[in-house]
């Protein structure tokens, strides 16, 4: 076998690999999304809140710890809170396509990033939050109005909102910028992803990258 050979045997390899991986995500881990703990140490015996979070807010610390960054975006990601006050500091950040072409080397989409923003949740074991934003862009522009003044709630399990975000202070947000920035990536965080995206993709997507892994 010649080294051209070797190496189309070797990718096609790789990609069976990763086909297979996701579709025993699919079965052992359907319907579930990547669970982030934003603290250290055990869990409580009392248990803990789940925050759910669309792919649009990117949770960057909670109560003053850097919360693990993740390498794909727009993942609908739930975080573990400790039962009692959570501080909870995040950006809202959206992705779209550019029109224009690119250039070598060139990104391909434009990234619109929101300032920090705070919100301070009382916690309840084995409760569910959500965080929403009050209106979804439909397109960059109305993005980056969005970004410059976001309008995110946290809602409970019934529906209710129990907390509105506002801008983090201006001081505390440069430590925020900085402290994502340096957060760790999770072990095995690309998997977890990638699990995480399976489960949300539709049947035609999975049939698509299914063609792809086994072309």
């Amino acid at each position: 076998m010649n080294t051209c050979h070797a190496s189309l045997f070797f990718n096609k390899f790789i990609r069976l690999l990763v086909c297979f991986s996701l579709a025993a995500a699919l079965v052992g881990c359907s319907g579930m999304l990547s669970r982030v703990q934003t603290w250290e140490g055990e869990t409580p015996e009392e248990g803990v809140a789940i925050l759910q979070t669309p792919g649009e807010i990117r949770v960057t610390a909670v109560n003053d710890k850097s919360v693990t960054n993740f390498l794909m975006d727009d993942l609908n990601l739930d975080y573990e809170l400790l039962p009692g006050k959570n501080r909870i500091v995040f950006v809202y950040r959206s992705i779209w396509a550019k029109n224009e072409k690119t250039e070598n080397g060139e990104s391909p989409v434009h990234v619109v990033v929101s300032e920090p923003q705070v919100l301070t949740l009382d916690a309840q074991a084995g409760e569910t939050y959500q965080l929403r934003t009050n209106r979804k862009p439909g397109n960059r522009r109305e993005a980056q109005a969005f970004a410059a003044a976001p309008e995110v709630s946290l809602l409970d399990n019934s529906g209710k909102v129990v907390a509105t975000a506002e801008p983090l202070p201006e001081e505390q947000s440069r430590v925020a910028v900085s402290r994502e920035s340096e957060a760790p990536l999770a072990a095995g965080a690309t998997l977890e992803q990638l699990k995480a995206l399976w489960d949300q993709a539709t049947a035609a997507e999975r049939q698509a990258f299914l063609g792809w892994a086994l072309d």
